[in-house]
């Protein structure tokens, strides 16, 4: 009984055992609705498509990758990928066929029925798996037991944004276990490890980009020189990769590409999306300007926050939501950015307060994979949809990514808030905040001639 009792006074441990619960209900639940809807309800949350479709789109940012990058055109043909994704996408393409690579657009579906192309994803998909579950268990064993680590690590494959990117086949996967391998390790007692660390960041950001955002982290805790050692990474990893082809036409070229992505390709609402600005798109057309100011708002916002959260895992938060809230970014397996913070949360050994709880069920909602509950009432789900004007969504996962994601968002925008009011109650003024005081240095005695010391 003692025992029992002093299990529930340890906040930690029974944040740790809820969050087990909930996600071996949350997968087992989503295995039974699988078995009794033969499959059709684990579809419902990866496609739009209904089951009666011929949903032929599987693993296809892979595959539809490695045949843009099989030629040095790459970038005529409106790919958005950094130059360093596109000479790993070129080197899968060396294990196929040069004519089955380089396939027009509408033969692409071929690759998919190549056994040589689906054993490289395979392969690249397991390697993925296998070294992010080393990566979370090396992380947790040095604040948990080895049999916590374990299981955490095992349950962090079934969130439904990392299966989902596996799913899709992106890149977006291998660019996350970089990016948290920065996040868990830039703190190492071991200077190799911290190094590391930076390339690992510096990797990320040179295969997508906006995962530059961590490096923020070292700009938040002081450490200036690690900053730069990560700037010179990824200027290294960005660039040299751009000699591979031809330098200066195809840096002018991947910056049009990206411009005309972000302004046209993803300017409509879509389930997934977590930016504020999908509101706004759904609104309509006339209150584009409000949701502008409202995106750059909360960019601003979550970068004050970066600095001012009380809590690692807020800041990191803060910087993952710079990433996820830009719409043109924005989509489901973008999400798998949310599993940085959670990492770091759940283990966080902190006194764990009443919010915590809040942000538990947020970020269940966020990442377990939810069963698909209404599969047996389509029908006038679908109607409820149409009524709305929205379009279809059969994953509750998507359904709820961007109240979720936002609403949290507020939270830890106003735990800083009430963090920044409480140093100035102490009298810590904004730039003290920041930058801390140097210690007065008291001068040694000199030691006089026949002293003793």
């Amino acid at each position: 009984m003692n025992k029992f009792k002093a299990f529930f006074q340890n906040r930690q441990r029974l944040f740790i055992a809820i969050f087990f619960l909930l996600s071996f209900a949350s997968i087992l639940g989503s295995l039974i609705l699988a078995i009794l809807s033969d499959g059709a309800s684990f579809h419902y949350t990866l496609f739009f498509a209904d089951t009666t479709t011929n949903n032929r789109d599987f693993f296809m940012d892979f595959f539809n990758s490695m045949r843009d990058a099989s030629s040095l055109d790459v970038y005529e043909k409106g790919v958005i990928y950094p130059p360093l994704a596109n000479l790993l996408f070129f080197f899968f393409s060396r294990f196929i066929s040069p004519s089955l690579a380089e396939s027009s657009f509408d033969l692409r579906l071929a690759l998919q029925k190549d056994q040589r192309a689906i054993m490289i994803y395979l392969l690249f998909a397991l390697l993925c798996v296998v070294i992010f579950s080393l990566i979370l268990k090396n992380y947790y064993q040095q604040k948990n037991s080895r049999a916590t680590a374990e299981v955490l690590s095992f349950l962090f494959i079934f969130f439904y944004p990392f299966y989902y990117c596996v799913e899709r086949g992106n890149i977006l996967l291998l660019s996350m276990i970089a990016s948290a391998f920065f996040v868990f390790f830039h703190n190492s007692p071991s200077k190799k490890i911290r190094e590391l660390s930076y390339v690992s960041l510096a990797f990320a950001a040179g295969l997508k980009i906006y995962p530059a955002f961590f490096g923020i982290l070292l700009l938040v805790e002081k450490k200036y020189k690690a900053a730069l050692h990560a700037v010179l990474y990824g200027l290294l990893f960005f660039f040299v990769p751009f000699l591979f082809y031809d330098f200066g036409a195809s840096l002018f070229q991947l910056i049009d590409n990206l411009l005309t992505f972000s302004q046209s390709n993803k300017a409509v609402f879509s389930f997934g999306s977590t930016s504020i600005m999908n509101l706004f798109y759904y609104l309509g057309d006339k209150y584009h300007s409000l949701g502008v100011i409202a995106f750059a708002l909360s960019e601003v916002i979550a970068l004050i926050c970066a600095f001012l959260a009380p809590q690692k895992w807020q800041r990191v938060f803060a910087l993952t939501y710079l990433i996820i809230n830009i719409h043109s970014v924005s989509s489901t397996y973008a999400a798998i950015f949310l599993i940085i913070p959670f990492a770091i949360f759940i283990s966080a050994e902190t006194k764990k307060q009443n919010a915590d709880w809040v942000y538990l069920i947020l970020f269940c909602l966020l990442l377990l994979p939810l069963p698909c509950v209404y599969y047996y009432h389509r029908d006038w789900i679908l109607a409820f949809f149409e009524m709305l004007n929205l379009p279809y969504s059969s994953a509750v996962n998507k359904l709820l990514a961007w109240p979720c994601v936002q609403f949290m968002f507020l939270l830890v925008a106003l735990e800083s808030l009430m963090n920044l009011i409480a140093a100035k109650k102490r009298g810590i003024t904004l730039s003290s905040f920041f930058c801390k005081k140097r210690k007065k240095q008291t001068k040694k005695p000199a030691v006089t001639e026949g002293s003793t010391i």
